[in-house]
């Protein structure tokens, strides 16, 4: 005799919100083909040993200094800004004697 194991809804509604919420693929084209905003300079500042603070005082959450340190990058000026597909912060950077 075979037994019907219940089904699981919560992985049901999670997999169907994943289905409808997944964007078609024009959608991302054009996302990644636009030019992302720029904001202007952000109060973050970008130390030389990898810390990361905000208005003085340092981010301890380490899963959001790791998200930051995805979206670091160098403008074509040179400076570090932080970058996302919408948009564009530029950050502070620590400067040793030697730079």
């Amino acid at each position: 005799m075979k037994v019907e194991r219940p089904r699981n809804r919560r992985n049901d509604r999670r997999n169907s919100d994943a289905r409808m919420a997944a964007p078609a693929h024009s959608d991302i084209a054009s996302a990644t083909a636009s030019q992302p905003i720029d904001c202007g300079h952000y109060d973050i500042c970008f130390a030389r040993d990898g810390t990361w603070s905000h208005r003085g005082s340092p981010i301890a959450r380490m899963p959001l200094v790791r998200l930051f340190s995805t979206v670091l990058r160098r403008d074509e000026e040179g400076h570090r800004c932080t970058v996302t597909y919408v948009r564009k912060w530029h950050i502070s950077e620590e400067r040793t004697a030697s730079s």
